[in-house]
């Protein structure tokens, strides 16, 4: 990966943006870095999905970096003379709420809150419902990512109901899929990722 490729998953230091769970360009980009019997690798990725928690997740599918829409957002709230955490915590409370949303040029929602964090003070996350981006059980995301990720490292080229059972069983702790509705809605998110930049995830 090139400096200009490495950039755009960069997120600003101000920034709380969670893209393991919230930008599928970045997970597409992780799944592909698992090798063939790298198991370090391997590994890491697994240790990371592990975090992604158990809710539902609106997962932004547009094709805005990382770093470009924290860029758009920071433009947003400077035109709005907003340039610090102080001035950013009155502007989301000024309507009474705990949360503000904004609009990007690709017409997705971001819904902006004031950050855990003492110094990314500015999390934000795909809104509900918003154009580009889907909301998708986070077992199933897992699910997905995590037997196409299984797959690389076992160097196998198609996967099937019953491998992704053992898949879910032995790195996710999870029963196997009975219902047709989510064994569904699973192939479609294993679809989704299948391809990343012109180049096929499973070969």
């Amino acid at each position: 990966m090139n400096f200009i490729e490495t950039l755009k998953f960069e997120i600003p230091s101000n920034f709380q943006f969670n893209l393991w769970k919230h930008h599928k360009e970045f997970l597409s980009d992780k799944i592909l870095s698992v090798k063939p019997q790298n198991e370090l690798t391997f590994r890491s990725f697994i240790l990371n999905i592990k975090l992604i928690g158990n809710s539902q997740i609106d997962l932004y599918v547009g094709l805005l970096s990382p770093f470009d829409i924290c860029k758009l957002v920071l433009e947003k709230l400077n035109y709005s003379d907003i340039y610090d955490k102080i001035s950013f915590k009155k502007w989301l409370e000024f309507l009474g709420k705990e949360y503000r949303e904004l609009k990007l040029p690709d017409d997705s929602n971001w819904i902006l809150r004031f950050g855990k964090n003492e110094d990314r003070y500015i999390h934000i996350h795909p809104g509900r419902s918003s154009p580009n981006s889907i909301r998708v059980k986070a077992s199933i995301l897992k699910s997905a990512i995590v037997s196409l990720a299984s797959a690389r490292f076992l160097n196998f080229d198609e996967l099937n109901l019953n491998l992704i059972n053992s898949i879910r069983k032995e790195f996710l702790s999870l029963p196997p899929l009975k219902s047709t509705k989510y064994s569904c809605t699973l192939i479609k998110i294993i679809e989704l990722f299948q391809k990343y930049n012109g180049t096929s995830i499973l070969k």
